[in-house]
Order: C-alpha cells, then structure tokens, then sequence
C-alpha cells in the first residue's frame, strides 16, 4: 500500500492513462480491498496491461472480494488491452491468480500472463 500511496502522492501514477483504473471494494461504507490496472510499465507495448496493487484487508480474505475485484478488472481491460501481466511470488497468490486463468511464464519482469483478446484478430 505505501508504494500505492507514495505514487499516486509524487504524481508518478494516479491512473489516467488509457485503459488505466484504480479500484475499491466496499462493505458499507469500509474500504476492504483495492486493485489496479495500468499500462505495462515494464515492458511496455501497445495493448499490453499489468495488475496491479491488489491488497485486501485481512479479515475480508477467502470471501471472494480479490476474485471480484480482478474479474472486474479483467472485464474492464478486454476494452483496452490484449494481455494482462503480473509479478507474484506467494504459493498462495499464484495459485489464486492461476485458477483465475493467468498462465505461469518466465519473463524478468512478470510471473504470470493472461491473454485478454487475439490481437491478431481484427473484427
């Protein structure tokens, strides 16, 4: 969350680029979990996206939160996007974002690739 913050403080990503979004689930009037997309900043290549920021507050893990706010975001960039990347490490978070449909791979830069749409196909 601090480097989040930090960001969006220094101005260095507040999510205004094309295709990009910041996102929050609620309970009530409580923020319980956020999630991000952005263009790739790493390698980045048009109709290339990465998820970001997904944090969830403890007590609201294992109730699906996470899952909604990806698949929202997943929804969301097959506008924009033709792949979605990410970098995780956890035994946990990679086998959440696997049953999700992101597929191991082995770039310096990301551990797992959704592809969103066939950028080969054109209507």
């Amino acid at each position: 969350m601090e480097r989040l913050v930090d960001d969006w403080t220094a101005g260095t990503n507040r999510f205004e680029a094309s295709g990009e979004k910041l996102i929050g689930a609620f309970v009530g009037v409580q923020l319980v979990g956020i999630a991000a997309l952005n263009q790739e900043p790493y390698e980045p290549a048009p109709g290339r996206a990465r998820l970001r920021h997904l944090y969830v507050l403890h007590p609201f893990r294992r109730r699906g939160v996470a899952r909604t706010l990806v698949s929202h975001l997943l929804k969301e960039a097959r506008d924009v996007f033709d792949e979605m990347r990410l970098r995780t490490y956890t035994t946990e978070a990679v086998a959440f974002y696997e049953r999700l449909g992101f597929n191991p791979v082995q770039l310096a830069t990301a551990t797992h690739v959704r592809i969103l749409r066939d950028n080969n196909c054109h209507g």
